[in-house]
């Protein structure tokens, strides 16, 4: 889109008393015409060079050619932004901003960038996963502190590039969070501005860009193969009643798949019998979708010593704290190496297995052990919920080693 010349016009030329300066502007088949709030006697006015004559007989017209020069430089200004942006604007947008920066005629029906981010989270709190509004919430304090620290109206015109280097520098020296973590919150970020721009609020489309990017690294997740799960169902814990039932729904989830949020609503009439056997049928509250999975005689075991039901399930959090106890107690002591960036810097560790053990550990150990077992991929797919066989591969955690036992006995290598 060209950058078009504003020219400045008296509303009535021939006027004897002071008339309206208008600013006219025309982008491809498109016309714009505003007033610049001022007037002006036709007898002073300058014609030619559309500025209001300059001299000792008009001093007070100096003044006025500054506002004027200031206009013509903001709207290039504007025109140049949504280039940059990569926008085609209809003339209504660009009047808005036009008048947003000579005149600070901000829509008063459009909330500021740190208000619509509240109410959208007090919004998402009604119909989205508590942990998902957790993690709204979280990004938008740093949000709030990012501002604070550094003196600024964090608004939608904001949102640049600098914007994103600055914060993503915030996140990592001054709050020194992981790699991973700075990647989540500009995730969270732009659905925030995306949502924001959906609703007609942002027209700033910087964040949209290639070099606004979420930040990752590897995680090493880990999975438990079935001897380690054998070593864990094994554990006498008659003693210890609160671990006895967390083990119980720990290896309910390894040997289904399920997701925390699913395994601990599994109640009895999502148990079903027919004749081919038992199987757990249930909608999954992540994705809402309708899971079938074979009944492993293991969890039918469990479930029959507590009665058709699950053990009583206590918090995420604190079941993953007393996995670890677990873990440590079936001796799941190997030695993993973990590599991670925290504040710019890449350390790597040794950390014992059973130190990473949580309640996603269930879903990789069902994967990958079906898997390793010979279950057709599209078939664990269709418990685990992934769309994509590229997408289920990156899920399943096997070493190389693994993988060659797994296929010593294949036809191809033993003939």
């Amino acid at each position: 889109m060209n950058i078009p010349t504003p020219h400045f016009l008296l509303r009535e030329p021939k006027s004897k008393k002071p008339t309206l300066i208008s600013c006219h502007l025309r982008f491809n088949n498109d016309r714009i015409i505003f007033s610049t709030g001022e007037r002006i006697l036709p007898a002073e006015w300058d014609s030619s060079k559309q500025r209001a004559i300059n001299s000792k007989k008009y001093p007070q017209n100096t003044e006025l050619n500054i506002w004027i020069d200031k206009i013509d430089t903001e709207i290039k200004s504007v025109f140049r932004a949504f280039n940059l942006e990569n926008i085609s604007p209809t003339p209504e947008v660009i009047k808005e901003r036009i008048y947003d920066k000579l005149f600070n005629k901000v829509n008063s029906k459009i909330p500021s960038l740190l208000n619509f981010i509240d109410s959208y989270i007090k919004e998402c709190a009604k119909i989205k996963n508590p942990n998902t509004v957790r993690t709204y919430i979280t990004t938008y304090k740093h949000l709030q502190s990012y501002a604070r620290f550094n003196k600024i109206n964090l608004d939608y015109t904001s949102i640049t590039l600098n914007f994103y280097n600055s914060f993503v520098n915030y996140l990592m020296n001054d709050l020194n969070l992981s790699q991973n973590t700075i990647g989540k919150h500009i995730q969270v970020f732009k659905t925030f501005m995306n949502e924001a721009t959906d609703r007609g609020y942002n027209k700033k489309l910087e964040f949209r860009g290639r070099k606004f990017k979420r930040l990752a690294e590897p995680v090493e997740s880990i999975y438990l193969n079935k001897e380690e799960l054998e070593k864990i169902r094994l554990l006498v814990l008659t003693d210890k009643p609160i671990l006895e039932r967390v083990r119980d729904l720990f290896i309910i989830g390894c040997y289904t798949g399920l997701r925390y949020s699913d395994f601990t609503k599994i109640r009895p009439e999502n148990i079903k019998t027919e004749v081919g056997g038992s199987y757990i049928n249930i909608v999954t509250q992540k994705t809402t979708t309708k899971v079938v999975i074979p009944l492993n005689p293991i969890v039918t075991d469990i479930l029959k010593k507590y009665n058709g039901f699950i053990p009583a399930p206590t918090s995420n959090q604190k079941m993953n704290q007393y996995l670890k106890v677990i873990g440590e107690l079936a001796g799941i002591t190997n030695k993993i190496s973990i590599t991670r960036t925290k504040a710019g810097i890449k350390t790597k560790t040794a950390i014992p297995k059973y130190k990473l053990i949580h309640t996603h550990s269930c879903r990789k150990s069902f994967a990958t052990n079906a898997f390793l077992a010979g279950v057709p991929t599209l078939a664990i797919m269709k418990i685990t919920g992934h769309t994509t066989e590229n997408q289920f591969l990156k899920y399943v955690k096997i070493s190389e080693e693994e993988n060659a036992n797994n296929l010593i006995n294949h036809k191809f290598f033993s003939t």
